[in-house]
Order: structure tokens, then sequence, then C-alpha cells
């Protein structure tokens, strides 16, 4: 029954490990193709999620290295008991989780430096690149100098495919209106 449970759970890491630098995969190639278009309005996305989620994986990368040495008492160590198993056993299981840590921990590292932007091409955000035939609304707060873009053909009905709150520079919002209602999708 060990083996079964070492090899389900390094599986499942080595699946979530592979997800994630499936997915950082996409964000470095959406950074290149913001990088080489020709940049028309900086956006900024609000990083501080990003950063919680950082410290937060630094301290489980911190425990799972200080279980792997063994800096916790073996007959206090929660792991040990909670899985029934060695101690090679243990230390490979959390070898697969700090594996898996370090992938999230790059995932949110490149998130957290992602730049966002209305290029020539469309919408560069963190999370996606939108292009101009699929930008159906948008919302500009003039005063929070924030932009909302949807892609949803229903435009805000739904936040099922909303940006997050983009700022942007005040200086830039007569050019902002008028890119995003030049180039928005009118036929959707």
């Amino acid at each position: 029954m060990n083996y079964f449970l070492i090899i389900f759970i390094s599986l499942l890491c080595v699946a979530v490990s592979s997800m994630l630098l499936v997915l950082a995969i996409k964000i470095i190639k959406r950074q290149r193709k913001l990088a080489h278009s020709i940049l028309l309005v900086k956006l900024k996305s609000d990083k501080w999620p990003y950063i919680v989620a950082n410290a937060a994986v630094a301290a489980t990368i911190v425990l799972i290295v200080m279980g792997l040495v063994g800096v916790f008492s073996r007959d206090y160590n929660f792991f040990y008991a909670l899985l029934g198993t060695n101690i090679w056993q243990s230390r490979l299981i959390l070898g697969f989780m700090l594996l898996m840590q370090f992938t999230l921990q790059f995932l949110f590292i490149l998130l957290l430096i992602s730049k966002s932007g209305i290029v020539d091409k469309g919408v560069c955000t963190v999370h996606r690149f939108l292009d101009w035939y699929f930008v159906y609304d948008f919302v500009i707060d003039e005063t929070k100098s924030v932009v909302l873009i949807s892609s949803n053909r229903s435009g805000f009905d739904t936040t099922k495919n909303t940006s997050w709150l983009l700022r942007f520079n005040k200086a830039d919002t007569v050019k902002l209106k008028f890119i995003l209602s030049r180039n928005k999708n009118h036929f959707g």
C-alpha cells in the first residue's frame, strides 16, 4: 500500500509541475510577443496577490526543506505518522513536493514581473493576449485611471472573460479611448 501511495503522490506532483511549466511557457511567449510589438499604452495590474502567494510558497518550501533535512524529530513528524512510511519514502515524496513548489514559485515570480499593455496587435495582459477581434467591450474610469476589458460577446453580463482592473497613466486617457473604440470588435 505504501508503494502505491508513493507512486501516486509522486506522479501527481510531476503532473502538477508539468502543467505549471506549460503555463509558465505560455506566459513567457506572451511576454516575448509584447516585447516584440509596438507598445501604444502601458498598463499596470496589481501585484500584491502574487507577492502574498510567493511568500506562502516560500514558507512551504522552507517547511519541506526542513522536513527533508530532518530538523523535526522523527517521533513528532506529522508527515511520517500520516503516511506510515519510512524515512527514505517520506523524503522521496517530500522531494517531489519540493519540485512542485519550486515550479509554482517560478510561475508566481513570472506573474510578478510580467507586464501589460496595449500594442498594435491587441491587448496583452498578465493572464492572456487578446487580439483586436476578441475585444468586445471596455469600461474606462477616468477618476481612478483604470480600464476593464471584456472579451465576452455579451459585454459585461458575466465576469467570465473580463480582465482584471488595469491602471494606466492619466495622460494616456484620450489615446486609450481612441485606440480601444477604434479597434474593438463591432461585429460580435
